[in-house]
């Protein structure tokens, strides 16, 4: 079975080695631009090939994997409209779906046959270093369908999540996006204004080297590339979250005016509570009525969707 990958950044290259290591069967296909990338992925053996040209790379792929920026995303769908097989399913991985449900809708001669993923990383993942499976393993993949999506598509995508270890829940894109903007890029907006706030003020350089543990979360929220596509892309929801997260600033800051030491071991208390739930808590999105992931693993993978057996 040819699954091809279209980008092998971390996450990219952390599914095709989720993939690998439990289904050695699977043929993998990369695509990168950056030569130096595709080349770590086949030294990481992630991939068993590499293809420079995008039609070539596609070619006799019963699924595609597109883990790009939004704005290439839209490039590409477009390019491999013409060069995907019919009955291709393509599967994206980027952070938010309701453009990309466009460009799809505008780009590809079979939309029916796309269906809009979001791979978040493992829980306890390592945050930094080589890519892995244990980026993969255990982690939520939403799946995100419009009202045309085939329910062939639906199924081979939800199986290119369990055969990789992660959790499939599917969600309404408008939900999805939602949910993105509260939870991946407010805390990045966040961590922008903090650096920016210490930046700016006249003590910045004697910070240089005396920041804790608290900075050095800022810049792990801040990760490795943020695509600001993918922000104005979510503008409406962000901008509703950035103007709650303003008004909770400033109720923090009365607190801290006012003096209200109890309040503010109150608010701290609950937010360390609300965090610690949400971090270790599962999700609430469940698969819509009579569509469980039990009986998926067949119908593209065949006895691969089991895993490989143990001993």
């Amino acid at each position: 079975m040819q699954i091809t990958i279209i980008g092998l950044t971390m996450l990219g290259t952390s599914l095709a080695l989720a993939l690998k290591g439990a289904h050695e069967a699977i043929s993998i296909t990369g695509h990168d631009p950056d030569p130096d990338r595709a080349a770590d992925a086949k030294h990481l053996g992630a991939i068993d090939r590499s293809a420079w040209n995008l039609p070539a790379a596609c070619e006799k792929s019963g699924l595609i994997v597109l883990d790009l920026p939004l704005n290439e995303l839209r490039r590409t769908l477009a390019a491999i409209g013409e060069s995907a097989a019919p009955d291709t399913v393509i599967v994206d991985l980027a952070p938010v779906k309701r453009p990309v449900l466009e460009y799809v809708r505008a780009s590809l001669p079979h939309p029916e046959r796309f269906v809009g993923g979001h791979l978040l990383r493992a829980p306890r993942a390592p945050i930094a270093g080589e890519p892995s499976a244990e980026q993969v393993r255990g982690a939520t993949f939403y799946l995100v369908a419009s009202a045309g999506t085939s329910a062939e598509a639906l199924d081979v995508a939800s199986n290119l999540a369990v055969a990789a270890g992660a959790e499939p829940r599917y969600i309404d894109a408008a939900e999805h996006d939602g949910l993105t903007a509260a939870t991946c890029q407010l805390p990045v907006m966040a961590a922008a204004g903090v650096v920016g706030a210490l930046s700016t003020d006249a003590g910045g350089q004697e910070r240089q080297g005396s920041s804790g543990s608290a900075l050095a979360a800022l810049r792990l929220a801040l990760g490795d590339g943020v695509d600001p596509a993918a922000l104005l892309g979510n503008g409406d929801n962000l901008l509703y979250w950035i103007d709650r997260y303003v008004v909770e600033l400033q109720r923090l800051r009365r607190l801290v005016a006012e003096g209200d030491e109890e309040a503010l071991v109150k608010a701290l208390a609950g937010a360390v509570e609300a965090a610690t739930r949400w971090v270790e808590g599962g999700g609430d999105v469940e698969p819509p009525p009579g569509r469980g992931v039990g009986g998926l693993r067949e119908l593209f993978l065949g006895g691969l969707g089991r895993g490989r057996p143990s001993g």
